[in-house]
């Protein structure tokens, strides 16, 4: 099909945004702050209004409390399924061995799905962080899908 958007919703994972043109996409919606390549093509737009560009059967949510990362999370309201950026990871014994360890040992995030201690270390408002949390928990979803590791199929709530 034709690709409309293309998103980054994280201000982390900016890798393979100076691919962004070859993908032919309408827009290309980004957290304010992101760091964008000089030379793109692709008209930029903020995360927030690619809801309109969705429509109803998508939620998406900004991560407030922790500025650093921008993330917004999204919800696929017919397929009950959250899509989450670095919220959580789950890393599991199928990640190489250098993976498995520092996700074992220093970020105590393997093995479940877990929130990283580096993510954890950027919160700065733990109180709006929460109540974004809240609402994400508000939500219908059974589905897990994250940017890191394996996609919890049911029970992701």
């Amino acid at each position: 099909g034709e690709v409309r958007a293309v998103c980054d919703a994280t201000l982390y994972h900016d890798t393979f945004s100076r691919h962004v043109d070859v993908l032919g996409a309408g827009a290309y919606y980004v957290p304010d702050g992101f760091a964008l390549p000089r030379d793109l093509r692709t008209p930029v737009r903020p995360v927030r209004e690619l809801a309109a560009v969705l429509g109803g059967d998508f939620g998406i949510l900004p991560l407030h409390g922790c500025p650093r990362m921008s993330e917004f999370v999204f919800l696929h309201r017919p397929s009950r399924t959250l899509v989450v950026c670095d919220l959580v990871f789950h890393i599991g014994p199928e990640a190489d061995f250098w993976t498995r360890f520092f996700f074992r040992y220093g970020n105590r995030a393997y093995g479940r799905p877990s929130m990283t201690r580096i993510f954890r270390m950027g919160i700065r408002d733990r109180q709006a962080f929460e109540r974004s949390m809240e609402e994400i928990l508000a939500w219908d979803f059974d589905t897990l899908i994250m940017g890191h590791g394996r996609v919890v199929m049911s029970g992701g709530k």
